[in-house]
C-alpha cells in the first residue's frame, strides 16, 4: 500500500522574511509609583490601544504583549514589499503620540517613554493550539535592539535599514554587543522620515535613452494639457530610480524653480485624500502626527491660502476631519494645490508631480484629481509609477504616455555589479548573480548585498522572496497554498499531479483545475500540451522557500511516490525528492541501481550527501558509494581524485580484512587498467576481483558485479588478440550461478564486432533489443549502443539513424558515447538524404567531445569524429582532430584508437599528394601492426593498401592482395548489394577494389 494514502499531518504556516517591532516602556516601575493603580491601568490601556491601532493601520499585527512591552510583526498575516518601512512608520507615529501624551503629563512632572527595536529576518508562522504564532531568531534580535535603544528612540538593524534606505533619515551605524550574539549587531538610530525621494547613484545604470525621452517630453510639456508618463515595469526594475534621477536632472536645469511634489500611494493608508495630502505634506515638510492648530499655522505661513483652507488641510493630514466626504473639501484642497503651483508661477518650467505605486491611490484622491484636472489652468508634468496601468487610473489621467522600463542587459547588469561591489567578487560570482537576477536592478543589488554579507549567491535573498510573495497576497488563500505546494516539483507537473498533491495534504482537489487556469492567465504558470511549469524560476524558488521544512519533506515524499506511480521516473529527480524527504535509504537504493551511476557527474552531490548521512561504522554502504564516486570521477577525467578514493577503498578493505571490499577495489582496478590499455594489469586485477567475489555471499545486488568483471576481462583479452582466452571468459558467463543476467549478450556482441562478424552481432543485438523492452537502464543503453555500432559497420544507415536517435533520447551523460553517436548520425543523415541534419550533428559531436575530461574517452570520441569528417569530405578538420587524438594516444599507448587515427592521417596526406607525411604516419602505424594486437579489419585494409601505394619493393602487390582479402571479407559480411554500395562509397575502399581488379586483369599498376 502507498504509505502516503493515509492522512498526513500537513501543518499550517510558512517561512518568510518579516519585520519585528519590539517596544518596551522605559522606567515603568518608577512611573507606577507616582500613579494610582487604576489610573495606571487606564493609561496603559490608552497607550497600547493607540499603538495597536497604529500597527493595524500600517497592516501589521500585534503578536503578543509581554508585561509593559509590545511585539508586532509586519509581513506575517499580510505580506508587503515595504513591510520594513511600515514598521518604522508605525514606530515613528507612536513616538509622536507619546509626545502629545507627555504634554498632557507635564503638569504632573510625569513622562512616558518607549524604546523600540526593529529587525527584519526569517520567521516561521504557524499555530500553537488555537493561536497563530510567530517564531524565529529575528524576534530576539528585535528585543535586544530595543533594550539597547535610548528612551524615546528607535533602533533598527542593518537588515531593516537596507530595505528602506531612502524612506528615512538614519544615524551613522552603531555597533552593539548584544547578549546571546557572537558577533556585534550594527544598529541605526531613526532620525525621521525622508519626504523627498532619493536613490543611490551607484545603483543606476543603463537608462540614458529613457531619461532623454523624459527630459524631452518635460521640456515640451504644455500646462494646458495633461501630460507626462505612466512608468511601468516589474517590481525592482528601477521605476523609482529612473524618475528620481530624472527629477535630479530637472532640478539642475538653468533657473529651475518649479514645485516638485512626491507621494507614495500606500494601500495601508485608510485616510481620505491620502495621496493628495501626502503630496503637499511632503512638499511642505509636514508631519501627520503634529498638532492640528500648529500645522494650520505653518501652512498659512507658507502658502497664500485662507485660514479656513489651512485648517481644513491640517485636519485632513492628521486624520482629524470628521466629515471628509462633503464637497467643501474639494474647494479647500484645490485652493491648497493651486497655492503650491502659483508660488512657482515665475519658473520657466512646469511643476513635477510624482506618485509611486499609483494604482493604490485612494478613491477620494482619484476624485480630487478628476476635479482638479477639469478646473486648473496649469497642469503639472505627471509621473505615475507602478507595475502596470490599471484601467481606472488610465481613464483618469488620459493623455499620459506609457514608458516600459525593461530589464538591464547582461553588460549593464555586470556594470552595476562592478559599481556596487568594486573588486570584491570573482567571475563565477558575477555569472551566478547575472543568471539569477535576470536584469532586474533590485535583484542585482540584493544578490550583491547578500553575497557580501554571506559569501553566498545560491540562496534567495529575503527581499526578493518578499516581492514575489507580496505579488500573490491578494489571491484566495487556497490558491496561494496550492501554488506553494506546486513549487516542490523540479520541472513540470500535470493537473492530475496537482490533484494528487491536494488529496494527500488536506487540500481540496476540486479547486485544482480552476486555480491552475487562473494561474496560467496570471502568467505565473505556463503550459505545453498537458505539462505545466513555473514561468520564472526565481518565483518558484521564493514559493518553495516559504514552505515549512516539515511540509517540504511531506511534499517531496508525495512527489517521489507520484513519479513511481506514473512509471519510469527520471532518476536524478527521484533521488532529489527522496533526499529532500530525508528518505536516505530509499535514495541510496535508487542511486546505486541507476543505469548511469558510474558516469553521471550529477550524482556526485547526492553521493556526498548520502555519505554524510551514512553511519561511520556502516563500511559496506560507504564502500558502495565510494565505488560509484570513484568510477564517475575516472570516467569523467578526474583520475587524481578517483585514485584517492580508490586508495581509501583499499585502506578500509585491508583494515577491515573484508573480502567484499577487496572485490570492489580490484573491480575498479580492472576497469581502470583496461581503460588505460594496461591489459596485463587488468587481467591480473580481474582474476583477483573474481576470486574475492567468489568468497562473498551471493545476492541479486552483487551478482552483476563479477559478471561485469568477466566482461571487462573478455574485452581485455580480445584487444590483446587472445581470442581463446576471451572465448573461455565468455563461456564462464553461461555458468548457472550467473543465470538470469544479461551480460553474455553484450560480451558476445563485442567479440563479433571486433572480429568483423557484423551480421552475427546485429542479429544477436536486434533480438536482445526486442526482448529487453523500453525501460532504460545500463543494460538497455549498452545493448542499443552495440546495436547502433553493428548497423554502422553494416553500413545500414537507416537502422543506424533510428537506433542512435533512440539512444540520444535516453539523455545519457556519457559524453564520449554521445559525441560518437552524433558523428555517426551525421554520416547516416548524409547517406539517407537528411542533408540539413549533417552539420548540426557534427557540431554536437564536437561540442560533446570537448566536454570530456578523460583522455581515454576523448581519444575514442576524436577517432569517431575524425572518421566521420573524413567520410563527409572535411579533411582539414579531420586532420586537426586526428593530430590531437594521436598526441593523446601515443602518450598513453592507447594503440587501438591511435591506429585508426594514424591510418586516417596517412590516407588524408596521400590523397593530397603529401607522400612524405603519409609515409610518416604509416610508419608509426607499422609499429602497432608488428605487435599483432586485434585491430579493425577496415583499418588494416587501408594500412596494406597505403603500403602498396607508398612502398617501393617487390612485396607491393602482396600488400594489395592482403588489402583486397580484408575487402572481400567486409563485403561478404554486408551481403546486401545496397549496403555494399554504401560501403564502397566510404573513404578509399572502392579504390582497393578497382586497383586490385586492374592489377589482376593485367592492366598495370596505377
Amino acid at each position: 500500500m502507498d504509505p502516503v494514502q493515509q492522512d498526513v499531518d500537513f501543518r499550517s504556516g510558512e517561512r518568510r522574511t518579516a519585520t519585528i517591532l519590539f517596544s518596551d516602556m522605559k522606567d515603568f516601575t518608577a512611573l507606577s509609583e507616582h500613579m494610582d493603580p487604576e489610573e495606571m491601568d487606564s493609561l496603559m490601556n490608552e497607550l497600547f490601544s493607540t499603538f495597536e491601532s497604529i500597527i493595524r493601520r500600517h497592516d501589521g499585527v500585534v503578536e503578543k504583549y509581554i508585561g509593559d512591552a509590545l511585539v508586532a510583526v509586519f509581513g506575517a498575516a499580510t505580506i508587503h514589499e515595504d513591510d520594513p518601512a511600515r514598521a518604522v512608520n508605525a514606530a515613528l507615529d507612536f513616538l509622536e503620540e507619546m509626545r502629545h501624551l507627555n504634554r498632557r503629563l507635564e503638569s504632573r512632572r510625569l513622562s512616558v517613554s518607549f524604546r523600540t527595536g526593529i529587525h527584519t529576518g526569517l520567521i516561521a508562522t504557524g499555530k500553537r493550539g488555537h493561536f497563530e504564532v510567530v517564531t524565529g531568531h529575528a524576534m530576539s534580535v528585535a528585543a535586544r535592539l530595543q533594550a539597547a535603544a535610548p528612551g524615546g528612540s528607535i533602533y533598527v538593524s542593518r537588515a531593516t535599514r537596507d530595505r528602506c534606505p531612502n524612506d528615512f533619515e538614519f544615524s551613522n551605524p552603531v555597533d552593539l554587543e548584544l547578549r546571546g550574539r557572537e558577533e556585534p549587531v550594527t544598529a541605526f538610530l531613526v532620525r525621521g522620515r525622508n519626504t523627498h525621494p532619493q536613490f543611490d547613484s551607484t545603483g543606476f545604470v543603463g537608462r540614458d535613452e529613457l531619461l532623454s525621452e523624459l527630459m524631452r517630453s518635460f521640456l515640451r510639456h504644455d500646462p494646458a494639457d495633461v501630460g507626462g508618463y505612466f512608468v511601468v515595469g516589474e517590481a525592482g526594475i528601477g521605476k523609482t530610480a529612473l524618475i528620481t534621477r530624472f527629477i535630479d536632472r530637472a532640478r539642475a536645469l538653468p533657473d529651475f524653480d518649479s514645485a516638485v511634489l512626491y507621494a507614495r500611494a500606500q494601500r495601508y493608508r485608510n485616510l481620505p485624500f491620502a495621496a493628495v495630502t501626502d503630496l503637499v505634506a511632503n512638499y511642505l515638510g509636514l508631519e501627520p502626527t503634529e498638532d492640528v492648530e500648529r500645522l494650520a499655522a505653518r501652512i498659512e505661513s507658507k502658502l497664500a491660502v485662507s485660514g479656513e483652507s489651512a485648517a481644513e488641510f491640517a485636519a485632513l493630514v492628521t486624520g482629524h476631519r470628521p466629515s471628509p466626504a462633503d464637497s467643501s473639501v474639494f474647494v479647500h484642497l484645490y485652493a491648497i494645490a493651486e497655492a503650491v503651483l502659483q508660488s512657482h508661477a515665475a519658473s520657466p518650467y512646469p511643476a513635477l508631480l510624482f506618485i509611486d505605486n499609483a494604482n493604490y491611490m485612494d478613491t477620494q484622491s482619484r476624485d480630487f484629481f478628476q476635479f482638479f484636472l477639469k478646473n486648473t489652468e496649469a497642469r503639472p508634468f505627471f509621473l505615475l509609477a507602478d507595475r502596470a496601468v490599471h484601467a481606472s487610473i488610465g481613464e483618469l489621467f488620459k493623455g499620459l504616455g506609457q514608458m516600459q522600463v525593461p530589464p538591464l542587459t547582461r553588460e549593464q547588469s555586470a556594470e552595476l555589479i562592478g559599481n556596487l561591489w568594486p573588486g570584491g567578487h570573482d567571475e563565477s560570482t558575477i555569472r551566478t548573480i547575472l543568471s539569477n537576477a535576470g536584469g532586474n536592478p533590485l535583484f542585482v543589488r540584493e544578490y550583491v548585498r547578500y553575497a557580501r554579507e554571506n559569501r553566498d549567491v545560491t540562496s534567495l535573498p529575503g527581499t526578493i522572496q518578499t516581492i514575489f510573495l507580496a505579488s500573490i497576497d491578494g489571491y484566495r488563500p487556497e490558491v496561494r497554498d496550492l501554488l506553494k505546494k506546486l513549487s516542490v516539483f523540479v520541472q513540470s507537473f500535470t493537473i492530475t499531479d496537482a490533484i494528487y498533491i491536494q488529496e494527500h495534504t488536506d487540500g481540496d482537489p476540486a479547486i485544482v483545475e480552476e486555480s491552475m487556469e487562473f494561474l496560467l492567465r496570471e502568467g505565473i504558470l505556463m503550459r505545453e500540451k498537458e505539462e505545466c511549469s513555473f514561468k520564472h524560476e526565481l518565483f518558484k524558488k521564493a514559493l518553495y522557500n516559504s514552505l515549512l521544512n516539515y511540509n517540504k519533506r511531506i511534499l517531496h515524499r508525495l512527489v517521489a511516490n507520484r513519479m513511481r506511480e506514473v512509471g519510469n521516473p527520471h532518476t536524478l529527480r527521484l533521488i532529489y525528492h527522496l533526499t529532500r524527504a530525508e528518505d536516505f535509504e530509499d535514495a541510496k537504493n535508487v542511486l546505486l541501481n541507476a543505469y548511469d551511476h558510474s558516469v553521471n557527474m550529477d550524482y556526485l552531490r547526492y553521493i556526498d550527501l548520502l555519505l554524510e548521512k551514512c553511519e561511520e561504522e556502516d563500511h559496506g554502504t560507504r564502500i558502495q558509494f565510494l565505488f560509484s564516486k570513484s568510477a564517475i570521477l575516472f570516467n569523467n577525467g578526474n583520475t587524481e581524485d578517483a585514485d584517492t578514493i580508490l586508495k581509501e577503498i583499499l585502506r578500509v578493505a585491508v583494515e577491515q580484512k573484508n573480502t567484499a571490499f577487496m572485490a570492489s577495489a580490484y573491480h575498479l582496478l580492472t576497469a581502470y587498467n583496461m581503460k588505460a590499455y594496461a591489459f596485463q594489469k587488468a587481467h591480473f586485477c580481474g582474476r583477483k576481483a573474481l576470486a574475492y567475489y567468489d568468497m562473498v555471499e551471493p545476492s541479486a545486488a552483487r551478482l552483476n558485479q563479477p559478471v561485469n568483471v568477466i566482461q571487462l576481462m573478455s574485452l581485455t583479452e580480445l584487444l590483446r588478440n587472445n581470442l581463446d582466452e576471451s572465448s573461455r571468459l565468455i563461456h564462464m558467463l553461461s555458468d548457472e550461478k550467473y543465470s538470469g543476467f544479461k551480460n553474455t549478450v553484450e560480451a558476445r556482441a563485442e567479440r563479433y564486432l571486433l572480429t568483423g562478424e557484423y551480421r552475427e552481432a546485429a542479429e544477436l543485438l536486434d533480438y536482445a533489443v526486442k526482448k529487453i523492452g523500453s525501460a532504460v537502464d545500463d543494460h538497455w543503453l549498452s545493448i542499443h549502443a552495440l546495436a547502433a555500432l553493428a548497423h554502422w559497420h553494416l553500413c545500414d544507415f537507416e537502422r543506424t539513424k533510428e537506433t542512435i536517435r533512440e539512444l540520444l533520447s535516453a539523455r545519457s551523460k556519457h559524453y564520449s558515447n554521445i559525441s560518437q553517436f552524433h558523428a555517426q548520425l551525421a554520416v547516416s543523415c548524409r547517406f539517407t538524404g537528411e542533408e540539413a541534419a549533417v552539420a548540426p550533428n557534427l557540431q554536437q559531436a564536437e561540442f560533446y567531445a570537448y566536454q570530456i575530461r578523460n583522455d581515454f574517452d576523448l581519444i575514442d570520441a576524436l577517432r569517431s569524429l575524425t572518421v566521420a569528417l573524413l567520410i563527409l569530405g572535411d579533411t582539414e578538420k579531420a586532420t586537426q582532430l586526428a593530430q590531437q587524438g594521436i598526441t593523446i594516444g601515443l602518450r598513453h599507448s592507447a594503440y587501438y584508437p591511435t591506429f585508426s587515427l594514424l591510418i586516417a592521417l596517412a590516407e588524408i596526406h596521400y590523397g593530397r599528394g603529401e607522400l612524405q607525411s603519409a609515409r610518416f604516419f604509416l610508419g608509426e602505424a607499422a609499429f602497432t601492426v608488428e605487435l599483432n594486437p586485434l585491430l579493425l579489419n577496415r583499418d588494416l585494409m587501408l594500412y596494406y593498401y597505403l603500403k602498396y601505394k607508398l612502398e617501393e619493393s617487390e612485396k607491393r602487390t602482396g600488400y594489395l592482395e592482403t588489402a583486397y582479402g580484408f575487402l572481400e571479407h567486409e563485403k561478404a559480411e554486408l551481403e546486401r548489394p545496397a549496403l555494399v554500395r554504401n560501403f564502397l562509397n566510404l573513404r578509399s575502399y572502392a579504390k582497393v577494389q578497382s586497383e586490385t581488379e586492374q592489377l589482376r586483369s593485367g592492366r598495370g599498376d596505377t
